[in-house]
């Protein structure tokens, strides 16, 4: 009656997908911070409508 289950199996495109979050947190943010400089923009959308 008592029964005891092993450890669930992790999900690996879960981790895979935390991985990808991770990387684009910590790796990609001075890549768009370049790209933001690139590409001209106002300063707010209500200049841009």
């Amino acid at each position: 009656m008592n029964e005891q289950k092993g450890a669930s199996p992790r999900l690996m495109s879960l981790d895979a997908l935390r991985g990808i979050d991770m990387f684009f947190i910590v790796g990609m943010e001075e890549a768009f911070r370049a790209l933001a400089k690139m590409v001209p923009m106002e300063p707010d959308l209500n200049t841009r409508v």
